[in-house]
């Protein structure tokens, strides 16, 4: 009986039905009424952690669902969940009721790992039913029966009776005070539990539906959830600003899907009335927004949302504009920038300068670092705080109109515009409401370091009258989790070569490097293959597959036959001798010459080894693809294009190594890292570190991939470790409908994981409008709960 609870049956039980009174019987019998209407308040159903795992669609959550920090974050999760019934309904039960946490906390795990059906419906004026189906084997039906009934009576719910319904086992708890039963019923695998009048208003289906062959609920969805939001409103105290533009409270529908190795998500939103949004014609500065980008957004429609902040309104500002554009760079984590349309731009900027220090001022026990500055001659407020951040406001003169913009960090345009096929992903589109797209693993990274700003940014007033300076790293709620998933600057492995300085310089300039490889045909547009100007991994690498060539720079470096395709093998090699009248690096794929590939200079860092180098290394956030690896051979000195002719293609026993020259070469024949020729590879953070945990080794037949040349062989994977893109976005598609649609890796952006883990793991987390901390009454039950 303990699992079971979560937050849905303990809301059931107080909030549903838990306060209604017993009536007086009528005097005598009523005429027997009109059918009462039933109104869906909310359902859900959700296929389970077992099933998803297992959709063969489903790579990327089911490697991230398999990470150990994954693991951890779900287990502290569900340890949270598993005390908030308590402390949600603790003021309705009796003070001598007792948590129960322990025996909520195993049925967490079934609610996660199994399939499940919830449903709360109103019929007519009677209580709201609710009621949750969960499939379960007979041991964890036999566990939840035992669990809740122990926990309704460490809450003093009432005294359980055990009756015998159409074969059906059910227990029944007449809740004190209330004219609803608590009631479980289980059968043929299923756990059916609820609160309501009489039967359970699932309990007909569940039965008809068990002694069908039918098994599992018809959908191609793994969630799906209909929910009338004005409902949860009114008794979940959900937040005002959730509303959105509309300012109403819409009928949800949401359906979450797995498409193509990514989680494909849609939303209806239905108002009952006409929306009426305004929706002005873009205005998007596209002369400013320059590549690298890593995000951009743009929103319209906004007007009656900001309204609903009261930080807007003490600004006294004029009307502003119903739309706006935020964008970021990769290069640097504060390269974040936002404009709105501004008419009277200057006009706005002077009236923040007057009244936002004021503002910010305000809190009496917290305040910002630093000061503000207002150049009057060009209308600019920046606020001069901690190097490298100085938050700025200025006006800004586009092609497009008259805008503000608003940045982080000083602003330094590229030569780069923004990609037109993204702009045009708005500009133009008419019933665009909100679009949404990033690199979500470097915008991931951004987040948690602008995550730091409230410890950077703020000092504290003691109580005798003198501040404090915010101290150390603001802990992110987990950053662990965030590390793993985030941890493309770790993937990488050390290669020290073993090649002395040659070609006349300090560094190495003249050697060939060949590999075995297999490029995963999903995942960046771009792949690394070699890291060598940056030691520490901080910086992009100098080396990629890219468009079924290898190379590096703008178009000139990648150059070639097109030959090396994802998803085949290919040997390709790199012969460089950078004192070559011209430098020089020729490129092979499979026996055929791809380009002499022109070079700067002896000890150019782009391509001079140091004494190591990191194999498919790069600080940059979208060159990563998965990458199978069978062998890797580094050796002194350019090799000739007769001799790179004559490697030809991939063999399975891996690259010819007899040669004097090779001073390194990995086939990984043992399932480690340890070397044929030179010495091992290495884990570039650690032997405990990501790279280590995500890496495996094994065969092409373990790993279904084809063989090479018609031999299986070991190999080495390289973990993919990038979160792509994720693109949202919101249309008007009628005038009272609005719908949402998201095509990414994991289902969330970058900001909702930072802002999810912030809210799962905050000390007093807010659920349903409440802040709960630590329960009160936290004795524990006096019957120990199984697992």
């Amino acid at each position: 009986m303990r699992r079971v609870y979560t937050v849905l049956m303990a809301i059931g039980l107080a909030v549903l039905c838990g306060c209604q009174k017993k009536s007086e019987p009528p005097a005598s019998p009523p005429p027997k009424p009109a059918e009462p209407k039933v109104e869906l308040l909310f359902r859900h159903h959700f296929i389970g952690a077992r099933q998803l795992t297992a959709l063969t669609n489903a790579a990327r959550l089911r490697a991230v669902g398999e990470l150990p920090e994954s693991q951890k974050l779900l287990e502290r999760a569900l340890q949270k969940l598993s005390a908030a019934p308590f402390q949600f309904l603790q003021p309705a039960l009796a003070s001598n009721a007792v948590d129960g946490a322990a025996l909520i906390r195993p049925l967490l795990d079934d609610l996660w790992r199994s399939e499940s059906v919830s449903a709360v419906k109103k019929r007519g004026i009677a209580p709201t039913e609710w009621s949750l189906r969960v499939r379960l084997d007979e041991e964890r039906s036999a566990l939840w029966e035992t669990n809740l009934i122990q926990l309704a009576q460490a809450w003093q719910l009432g005294s359980a009776t055990n009756t015998n319904t159409n074969g059906l086992i059910r227990w029944e708890i007449g809740l004190t005070g209330s004219i609803c039963k608590f009631q479980i019923v289980r059968d043929f695998g299923v756990m059916l539990i609820g609160v309501a009048r009489g039967s359970l208003p699932e309990e007909a289906s569940l039965l008809k539906r068990l002694k069908s062959s039918s098994q599992t609920e018809s959908s191609t969805e793994w969630l799906e959830v209909e929910a009338n939001t004005a409902w949860l409103a009114e008794n979940f105290a959900l937040p005002a600003w959730l509303q959105g533009p509309p300012a109403q409270w819409p009928r949800t529908e949401l359906r979450l899907a797995n498409r193509e190795g990514r989680v494909r998500s849609q939303a209806r939103l239905l108002y009952l009335e006409p929306l009426a949004l305004p929706l002005p014609p873009w205005q998007i500065p596209t002369n400013t927004i320059h590549d690298p980008l890593v995000s951009f957004t743009a929103a319209r429609g906004l007007s009656r949302w900001l309204g609903k902040f009261e930080a807007i309104s003490q600004l006294q500002l004029p009307p502003l504009a119903d739309q706006i554009a935020v964008w970021a760079e990769s290069e640097i984590p504060f390269l974040t920038f936002a404009a709105m349309p501004a008419p009277e731009a200057t006009n706005l900027v002077t009236q923040v300068a007057q009244n936002l220090p004021a503002l910010v001022g305000s809190n009496q026990t917290q305040r910002v670092v630093g000061e503000f500055l207002f150049e009057t001659n060009r209308a600019e407020l920046r606020w001069r705080a901690v190097p490298p951040v100085s938050p700025w406001l200025r006006p800004l003169d586009e092609p497009a109109g008259r805008f503000v913009m608003a940045g982080l960090f000083p602003y330094a345009p590229s030569r780069r515009p923004a990609p037109a096929e993204l702009l045009a992903q708005v500009l133009g589109r008419t019933n665009l409401i909100y679009f949404d797209w990033e690199i979500t693993q470097g915008r991931l990274q951004q987040w948690r370091q602008i995550g730091q700003l409230p410890t950077l940014l703020t000092y504290e007033l003691l109580p005798n009258g003198r501040r404090r300076q915010r101290g150390g790293r603001l802990a992110v709620p987990g950053d662990n989790w965030l590390e793993y998933i985030g941890s493309h600057q770790k993937i990488g492995y050390t290669m020290r070569h073993g090649i002395t300085p040659n070609g006349g310089g300090k560094l190495v300039n003249q050697y060939t490097l060949i590999m075995d490889v297999l490029v995963d045909t999903n995942g960046a547009p771009a792949a690394s293959m070699l890291q060598v100007h940056s030691p520490a991994n901080h910086q992009e690498g100098d080396l990629f597959w890219q468009d079924d060539n290898f190379g590096d720079g703008r178009a000139d470096g990648f150059k070639g036959a097109g030959t090396f395709t994802a998803g085949a093998w290919h040997r390709v090699a790199l012969a460089v001798d950078l004192a070559a009248k011209p430098p020089v690096a020729t490129k092979f794929v499979d026996g055929i010459k791809q380009d002499d590939w022109p070079q700067k200079r002896i000890d150019h860092p782009n391509r001079a080894l140091r004494d190591f180098a990191i194999l498919f290394g790069s600080g940059d956030q979208d060159d990563y693809r998965a990458w199978y690896v069978n062998s890797v051979q580094i050796r002194s000195g350019k090799m000739t294009d007769a001799e790179l002719t004559a490697l030809g293609g991939p063999q399975a026993k891996g690259i010819p190594h007899s040669d004097a020259g090779v001073t390194g070469q990995w086939d990984f024949d043992q399932g480690d890292l340890r070397a044929t020729t030179g010495r091992p590879l290495e884990f570039f953070d650690g032997t405990n570190g990501v790279c280590a945990t995500k890496t495996k080794f094994g065969s092409t037949t373990q790993f279904g991939l084809p063989d090479i040349a018609g031999e299986p062989a070991q190999i080495m994977v390289v973990p993919g470790d990038h979160l792509g893109n994720a693109a949202t976005e919101i249309t008007q598609t009628a005038p009272n409908e609005i719908q949402f649609r998201r095509n990414s890796d994991l289902g969330f952006t970058a900001f909702e994981l930072v802002a999810l883990l912030s809210w799962l793991e905050n000390p007093a987390w807010p659920l349903f409008g409440r802040q709960l901390g630590a329960p009160a009454n936290s004795t524990p039950a006096k019957t120990a709960a199984a697992n």
